[in-house]
């Protein structure tokens, strides 16, 4: 096991070599902000791409689309406030408040470039606030597998999570681990793959900061409502997170934007970037192509 570790620590260690590292304030440390830019370091576009990682996450939850956005675009990523390598805020902090430190972080880095803003999970509560709130910089939102999107008919009808024990064997947590990844992350079990588990294990380590406690409010909608950039929300059919009340999220979401563009693919789960990297990448492009000007 210990190799396959290893395997997997270069690849992420070799792709984050790639990147420019740019640190901003963060509470009482900082947050980085990795770029990545076309081979040669000079965009083919002058299109930015911001991606924001989830809950428990790290800029890796987008490992698989890092490659392909860059190719043609600059793609920023940071890590979270509590997440990652970021430094954590103070105890009691609101969504908002890590909104300020991304938005903040981006026009230091940016000045008054505008961008693209695509996050996932609990990193859609804070790109809705920074859309909501820096409007005339972002240029298009895509929210994937969004919490937080009002009151909902039903509770979502995942199974529970399996805690993992002091008392456990390393067989026994990493079976754990795997069958965590089925339960809320991924829907297809052959997408549970050794380097899945291997991310997921390593970054809930590290995360200092729990997102469900704003997974059941409305940042999103009211994030989404103050915001004017075009709107893309993106589920997986069989989001464990959404399920049964997909329909019910998008009822909200059109009720606080109308013109939102909502789209479900079918046979995925929460983590759609990671389950199905070729549909993300290609619709995430066309997307960022549509909404140039």
């Amino acid at each position: 096991m210990t190799e396959v570790s290893n395997q997997f620590s270069d690849i992420i260690q070799a792709l984050d070599a790639k990147a420019q590292r740019i640190e901003t304030d963060c509470g009482d440390g900082s947050m980085p902000f990795r770029i990545w830019r076309p081979q040669g370091h000079k965009p083919i576009s002058d299109e930015v791409i911001v991606l924001l990682h989830g809950g428990s996450g790290s800029w890796t939850h987008w490992i698989r689309n890092i490659d392909v956005l860059s190719a043609n675009h600059e793609v920023i990523v940071p890590d979270l406030p509590g997440l990652g390598d970021a430094a954590s805020l103070a105890t009691g902090y609101v969504p908002q408040d890590a909104a300020d430190c991304v938005a903040d972080g981006l026009r230091k880095i940016l000045g008054e470039r505008r961008y693209h803003l695509v996050a996932f999970s609990w990193g859609s509560v804070v790109g809705s606030l920074v859309a909501g709130g820096h409007a005339e910089q972002v240029k298009s939102l895509i929210l994937v597998g969004p919490a937080s999107m009002g009151k909902m008919p039903q509770r979502p009808s995942m199974q529970r999570l399996i805690p993992r024990t002091a008392e456990m064997t390393v067989d026994e947590i990493q079976a754990a681990n795997r069958e965590n990844l089925a339960r809320l992350m991924l829907h297809n079990r052959e997408k549970v793959d050794d380097f899945a588990v291997y991310l997921q294990v390593t970054n809930t380590q590290r995360a200092r900061f729990k997102s469900p406690q704003f997974a059941t409010g409305e940042y999103v909608l009211e994030g989404i409502k103050a915001a004017t950039a075009p709107l893309l929300i993106l589920y997986g059919e069989q989001d464990a997170s959404a399920v049964p009340n997909i329909a019910a999220r998008e009822n909200n979401g059109r009720q606080a934007r109308p013109d939102l563009t909502f789209e479900v693919h079918p046979q995925a789960g929460h983590w759609l970037q990671y389950e199905s990297p070729d549909f993300f990448n290609q619709r995430c492009l066309a997307w960022v192509e549509q909404h140039r000007a």
